[in-house]
């Protein structure tokens, strides 16, 4: 789980931190006040292909030419550190893959590792270098180096605890994360097509316990063949519908249920999910969201909604165990740098009219 982000340089963020992350974790503020960047960062730092995902961010707002590293990094270089334990699931050796893999996933998953991402485009201002750092305590997994520039994919360069450049080549296994944004993709179908068929029996019932928790007269999620192409099927009693024919708010539920089914013990991170839905819908999407938290996901949001703050609240306020897993950052940006106060959730619900004047003016 990720304890703290630590920002640097990176987009309109001077500097900043969030520290103690929750579980259930809510970025709430007004505009501009740096809630997606930290999730961006984030991602960055977490994601396998971090350089395309950095041309990811920068194509979210129509920059993907030569302003991308000044869109990136403004100051002229930057860091993103990110810690926490089991961040990765593994550093194995490529001298024989499978016989370390097991050891190096347990011992990843309780070793405090520390994931720092520089960015510099000091060199050159149409290139940014990026170099992302794996490191944890001595006798825990190695530490581990990966650098990419815009003429190539990240790669790995060298490794410690016996390693090196000349050594035997290793392999990351990283913790499931993933990124939803606001946008609703026209791969969104498609992707969660995938998610359905490579489903283990395991996944599958997560997927489906979340999809009911949307619409409880479901019955069944299923991949038919239609005319040679292959169509996820919402099935019910009396009725099969496919999932092309739903609509945006149903859509991008269904999608986030199946990237939560997925995840099982990892990190989503999620950008205004009340986007496309109805108030009363944001019931749903909380159930949704305790589901997979209380499944080991990690849930690191921005929200402009009352309403869900309201909803996960209810269940907080009926749970000592939930009350204890969310907690709110209220943020603001000032001249560069991240203010934010850290509100666990019972604390939060008590400053919830201060929550919703942010939200409100």
């Amino acid at each position: 789980m990720i304890d703290r982000l630590e920002i640097h340089g990176f987009r309109g963020i001077a500097a900043g931190a969030l520290d103690g992350l929750f579980p259930l974790t809510l970025l709430m503020g007004k505009n501009n006040s740096g809630k997606s960047t930290c999730l961006e960062a984030l991602w960055l730092l977490l994601c396998p292909g971090f350089y395309e995902a950095a041309r990811t961010i920068g194509g979210r707002r129509g920059t993907v030419g030569p302003e991308l590293p000044v869109h990136l990094a403004p100051l002229g270089s930057g860091e993103l550190v990110a810690t926490g334990k089991g961040l990765i699931g593994g550093v194995v050796s490529g001298s024989s893959p499978r016989k370390n893999a097991d050891d190096a996933e347990q011992a990843a998953s309780e070793a405090a590792v520390r994931v720092s991402l520089a960015l510099s485009r000091e060199s050159n201002e149409h290139r940014v270098d990026i170099v992302r750092r794996f490191e944890s305590p001595p006798g825990t997994p190695v530490a581990v180096e990966q650098r990419a520039a815009e003429e190539q994919q990240a790669h790995l360069i060298g490794s410690g605890g016996g390693g090196g450049p000349s050594g035997p080549p290793r392999a990351i296994t990283f913790l499931p994360s993933r990124f939803v944004d606001t946008l609703l993709g026209s791969k969104d179908e498609s992707e969660s097509l995938s998610l359905v068929q490579a489903a283990g029996k395991s996944a599958y019932q997560r997927m489906l316990t979340q999809l009911r928790a949307v619409d409880p007269a479901l019955r069944d999620i299923s991949p038919r063949k239609v005319g040679g192409t292959w169509i996820v099927h919402m099935v019910y009693d009396d009725r099969d519908l496919p999932f092309a024919v739903a609509g945006d708010g149903i859509k991008r539920l269904f999608h986030l249920a199946c990237i939560l089914g997925s995840l099982g013990r990892g990190v989503l991170l999620l950008e205004d999910p009340e986007c496309y839905q109805h108030p009363g819908a944001l019931g749903a999407l909380a159930h949704m969201l305790w589901i997979a938290v209380e499944a080991g996901t990690q849930i690191i949001l921005s929200t402009h909604s009352l309403e869900l703050f309201d909803y996960i609240a209810v269940s907080a306020r009926e749970s000592e165990g939930r009350a204890k897993q969310f907690g709110v950052y209220r943020m603001a940006l000032r001249e560069g740098k991240l203010v934010t106060a850290r509100l666990p959730g019972l604390r939060a619900i008590e400053l919830r009219e201060d929550l919703a004047e942010d939200l409100r003016t």
